[in-house]
């Protein structure tokens, strides 16, 4: 009979969530009232990582090019989700 197959453990390293936005604004605020209720529901350090620029979308760049692990949050809202993308859409090539 074949052994029973285990998830791995998750997470069982800091989590990254990027504000894209600069410290002490609302969304940083917002940010770093949930990261430590985020922490203790996934007993994990959450690190929050301010990037600032562009209205936001640096910060989103960054979350999008980041390694699909799922150790990356990124803290969007309107202007990086529906309206930036709206206006500046990618060119394909």
């Amino acid at each position: 009979m074949p052994a029973p197959a285990e998830a791995q453990a998750y997470p069982i390293r800091p989590l990254r969530l990027i504000v894209p936005f600069p410290p002490g604004g609302s969304t940083d605020i917002y940010a770093r009232v949930i990261a430590p209720k985020l922490a203790r529901r996934c007993r994990q350090q959450i690190v929050v990582d301010n990037r600032a620029g562009a209205g936001g979308a640096i910060g989103a760049e960054l979350a999008a090019a980041a390694v699909p692990d799922g150790y990356t949050i990124w803290l969007g809202q309107t202007n990086n989700l529906a309206i930036g993308p709206a206006l500046r859409p990618k060119k394909r090539v």
